[in-house]
């Protein structure tokens, strides 16, 4: 079948009325890069806005022997208080100033932290009570949208026609155990987490 561009209308509100002179050129502005520059925008969206968030994050783990933050780390500091500013419930000055002293007693330290993990272990809340609420939020930040894409695939089969009436509890069960493959679950523990609730059949478990 051949491909034949439509026909121009002098006044048309609801499709595109371009003049090209061939099939192939109308259909390249009409339809290919229109998809080609929405293709682009949302890999942009998804990827480089996400590395972009976590680059900003980096500032809590300084170098090593850095005594003091640089200006970047401090307007990367002061953007982090302004998106998080909910959470943080302080000024983007407080932040900047436990920052610096987060970067000096890191410096007296023989060892940084490598990641957000002994990073946050090694923060007091108490001291630094916006440095460890942003270091909870990086640790909890995902790295890729891998996990968030399996979790809908999983439930396309585990949520079937057959099992409509499941609830939320069971649901969840189910999916974690078909997502987290990689972590055994014992029949001992099972049976254990079963005889937890009492039931009316005398069940003996050894």
């Amino acid at each position: 079948m051949e491909l034949v561009k439509p026909r121009l209308s002098m006044r048309q509100t609801n499709r595109c009325n371009i003049d090209a002179d061939t099939a192939e050129a109308y259909f390249r502005i009409a339809i290919f890069v229109p998809f080609a520059d929405s293709f682009c925008a949302h890999l942009t969206d998804r990827l480089l806005t996400h590395r972009n968030v976590l680059s900003d994050f980096m500032c809590l783990l300084p170098v090593k022997n850095l005594t003091a933050p640089t200006s970047g780390q401090v307007s990367a500091m002061k953007q982090l208080s302004e998106s998080y500013a909910v959470d943080l419930e302080c000024s983007s000055d407080v932040a900047v100033a436990e920052l610096q002293v987060w970067y000096r007693q890191l410096a007296s330290m023989q060892q940084s932290p490598r990641n957000a993990v002994e990073a946050y272990e090694l923060c007091s809340g108490d001291a630094f009570p916006c440095i460890t609420k942003l270091l909870q939020i990086m640790v909890r930040l995902p790295v890729t949208t891998c996990s968030s894409q399996r979790s809908f695939s999983t439930l396309r089969r585990v949520k079937t026609y057959l099992r409509s009436t499941m609830g939320t509890d069971r649901l969840n069960g189910l999916a974690l155990l078909n997502i987290h493959r990689d972590v055994r679950v014992g029949a001992a523990s099972i049976l254990d987490k079963l005889a937890e609730k009492p039931r009316r059949l005398p069940f003996r478990l050894q």
